[in-house]
């Protein structure tokens, strides 16, 4: 590793681990504070999809139909949901957004955007778009290197086993 790819590495490693970064880029990134995060991925759902069934947002989703409902309890607590009955099918109820759950998501949202001008604006217009191409690039190369013979290396010499790990799949050889 040369002395700047050594450089960089200390320097993402050390955003990473910046409690400030992970709050920015954890699970309460976009405004999340305070809210459950299926809470917070079900209005965001329904922000772009308003109007969707218990059933459908199930799907999407991938969870159970009474951990929507749960969900939706909660967020019709707050007002920030209401239950229509399907004007088409009245055996369907349809869950949407109430105007209250719209100011609430752009409220959250432009703070989320003033949080990034904020961490950025010690920067030039160029410098942040050359930052971002050049964060592109590197997470493109992530996403290319196989990390196999890495992970295999590094758990061999820390346990004295022989693992191979490729496509997801651990093999053990004692």
């Amino acid at each position: 590793m040369s002395e700047v790819t050594n450089e960089l590495m200390k320097t993402i490693g050390g955003l990473a681990k910046n409690p400030n970064f992970y709050l920015m880029m954890g699970p309460h990134h976009r405004g999340q504070r305070g809210h459950h995060r299926g809470q917070a991925r079900l209005m965001h759902l329904l922000e772009k999809y308003d109007g969707l069934s218990v059933g459908e947002i199930a799907e999407i989703l991938d969870v159970r139909p009474s951990s929507v409902t749960s969900l939706v309890d909660k967020l019709e607590e707050n007002d920030f949901v209401e239950r229509i009955v399907d004007e088409i099918d009245k055996r369907i109820t349809l869950i949407k957004l109430t105007k209250k759950g719209h100011a609430f998501l752009k409220n959250k949202k432009d703070e989320a955007d003033d949080l990034s001008e904020e961490i950025f604006a010690r920067l030039s217009e160029e410098e942040k778009d050359t930052l971002l191409r050049l964060l592109k690039r590197v997470s493109e190369n992530l996403n290319d290197v196989d990390f196999g013979d890495y992970i295999s290396k590094m758990v061999n010499d820390s346990i004295g086993r022989h693992f191979k790990f490729d496509d997801g799949d651990i093999h053990i050889n004692i």
